[in-house]
């Protein structure tokens, strides 16, 4: 996984801000500092951001990974899979749940829809606590014969601290 920056303010106030008070610009400046992760970007085929479920997505209005992916392809000159990978069913919010949870919530939720054999591909997400749902995903785009599959983020909390709003 690729991260630079610990789940603080600036970084966590820009990730909530996007996500919660639909301030849609700042997936550019998350895209900025996930890319700041990637001083030497692996070879990769193209960029999945990881789908929210059918209701969060309809509530929320917008993605925001794959607001943060469509940004960071331009610096990467990869294309953006954003349909090749759904989360089939909804799950609960990740940060309301306990580490042990949060593995459990999202075990088969993600299905891949395309054939992905032999690709390489990065993952892009806002924020990782835990890992589990970049792992989940990565799964399912294994299952389709991904080749190699890596997550980029945003930011991610210490290990000794909980990630809480």
């Amino acid at each position: 996984m690729f991260v630079r920056y610990p789940y603080e303010t600036p970084v966590r106030d820009a990730i909530l801000r996007l996500k919660f008070r639909n301030k849609r610009y700042l997936a550019g400046a998350l895209a900025r500092v996930a890319a700041e992760a990637l001083s030497d970007p692996p070879d990769i085929d193209a960029l999945v951001p990881i789908p929210l479920g059918p209701a969060r997505e309809r509530e929320r209005g917008f993605n925001q990974s794959a607001l943060i992916a469509a940004q960071l392809t331009r610096s990467l000159a990869v294309p953006v899979l954003d349909r090749h990978l759904i989360r089939h069913r909804d799950t609960f919010p990740q940060m309301s749940l306990t580490r042990e949870a949060r593995w459990r919530n999202v075990i088969g939720a993600f299905t891949c829809l395309h054939n992905m054999s032999g690709a390489r591909v990065l993952l892009v997400d806002d924020v990782a606590a835990t890992g589990a749902t970049l792992e989940a995903a990565a799964r399912a785009l294994r299952r389709r014969g991904a080749r190699w599959v890596g997550a980029v983020v945003a930011a991610r909390p210490p290990p000794d601290r909980p990630l809480a709003p």
